[in-house]
């Protein structure tokens, strides 16, 4: 006939007393972090006196995941992605800046040297057509001529000016228009 153990255990740090079993088998289940000893004794007649003890020691750390050096490498590393993604959206936004900055002064220049050479050669036309026939409007035409030059040297070399400024500058160049293409220019 087999001959049945049973078994004595105590786990310190865990149970208060020993505990009487059959099974060659015990779970601990959610141990917390700790220094323990499992003793155990087995004894085929249930008296556990004269039964040899064994036991083992043993620590049960803490997860990776919850100790201090992981949560400050997670934190480091988070506050780095942060700042990376920062520096990153920043740096795009300086290079688009700085493309539609470009686009502009390349539009503003493109025009500027457009319009140079032909409207001045035009203006020079419309004054030899009007010298001959009124003497006053060709006087006021080179006066208006010269201040629309003036303006635009003066302002060559600046990204922005005042919008009055700007309005003065878009009426002399009107009225020069207006001289260059008499009534068929800018009908209402």
């Amino acid at each position: 006939m087999p001959v049945t153990l049973a078994f004595n255990i105590f786990f310190e740090g865990y149970n208060k007393e020993w505990i009487n079993t059959r099974d060659n088998r015990i779970n601990f289940p959610s141990l917390a972090p700790g220094n323990y000893v499992f003793k155990v004794r087995a004894s085929s007649n249930q008296s556990f006196s004269n039964s040899k003890v064994s036991e083992t020691a043993f620590f049960i750390g803490k997860p990776f995941w919850k100790e201090t050096w992981f949560m400050l490498l997670c934190s480091i590393i988070f506050l780095m992605l942060i700042s990376f993604y920062l520096k990153m959206r920043d740096e795009n936004q300086r290079k688009i800046n700085a493309l539609k900055n470009e686009k502009l002064l390349f539009q503003f220049e493109t025009l500027r040297n457009q319009v140079n050479p032909h409207f001045l050669f035009n203006s020079f036309n419309t004054l030899i057509s009007i010298i001959d026939s009124d003497k006053d409007a060709a006087i006021e035409y080179v006066q208006k001529l010269s201040d629309f030059f003036r303006d635009v040297v003066s302002n060559k070399d600046k990204n922005f000016i005042s919008l009055k400024q700007e309005l003065e500058l878009a009426d002399t160049y009107f009225y020069l228009q207006k001289k260059r293409f008499g009534k068929t220019c800018c009908l209402s």
